[in-house]
């Protein structure tokens, strides 16, 4: 039935005339198809959405960028901090870096009541064999000396080269006898070092603050002061000894 309907429809629209072949479309097509003109209309914001898109892409390419330069530029200034707070020769950290960490170390051991130990370390007679075997020599030696502290320092300690043949070793948390036993240890291991040349020894001072005690009048400075004068005691017994500050009865500091 709906095919003869349709087939009628066709024959009248012939017979019309006016269509001829082309398709009829019901009323409610014509108000569902949008205007020929629709496309015209919509195409200005399907640019501006499409150019916000690009725009938006590049800003996204741009933070990308800036990121990246960041982390390079935060990575330089670390590297560039480290250089200038490390002991070329060595790779010890420097005097600079071990009067700042001391400084700090010492309030922090001042709030929390906690020890805070100093180890000073000179090696013995290093003029003369920088005469006898030449600088490359000497230079050798501190290096093998620095290793060796590392090899004995703990992770947050802070091993510096003081300056010439002299190392300091800050030792947070560290009392008497935790500063005496490194500094034994790394005492003999100078002296059992294996050298092209010949053998080295080094002497040794410590100092160390207490909590609760007359320590805590010092001042961060003392620390170095009596561990210092521990030192020098060491090379007046004979040198290759260590001594702790409190063997002193007035700590001072001495000569070579």
């Amino acid at each position: 039935m709906l095919v003869e309907v349709e087939r009628g429809t066709d024959r009248e629209a012939r017979q019309d005339g006016s269509l001829h072949g082309e398709r009829i479309e019901s009323p409610g097509e014509e108000l569902v198809r949008k205007p020929p003109a629709a496309s015209c209309y919509w195409s200005p914001f399907v640019e501006e959405i499409h150019q916000l898109r690009l725009d938006l892409a590049e800003a996204r390419a741009t933070i990308d960028s800036l990121r990246i330069d960041c982390a390079n530029l935060e990575a330089n200034m670390h590297r560039l901090r480290r250089v200038a707070s490390t002991d070329e020769l060595t790779g010890l950290w420097n005097r600079r870096f071990l009067l700042d960490s001391l400084q700090l170390s010492y309030s922090f051991a001042v709030r929390q009541r906690l020890p805070l130990s100093v180890v000073m370390l000179d090696v013995d007679h290093f003029k003369a064999f920088n005469d006898d075997f030449g600088h490359a020599a000497g230079d050798e030696a501190l290096r093998d000396v620095a290793a060796l502290i590392q090899g004995c320092a703990r992770d947050h300690d802070v091993a510096a080269r003081f300056g010439g043949e002299e190392f300091v070793i800050l030792l947070p948390g560290a009392g008497r006898k935790g500063a005496a036993a490194m500094a034994e240890r790394l005492r003999r291991r100078v002296a059992a070092r294996a050298s092209r040349f010949r053998p080295i020894t080094a002497s040794l001072g410590a100092a160390t603050f207490r909590p609760r005690g007359p320590g805590e009048l010092w001042e961060a400075a003392s620390l170095l002061e009596f561990a210092d004068s521990a030192m020098y005691q060491s090379k007046r017994r004979g040198r290759n000894q260590f001594t702790h500050a409190d063997e002193l009865e007035t700590p001072r500091g001495g000569s070579s």
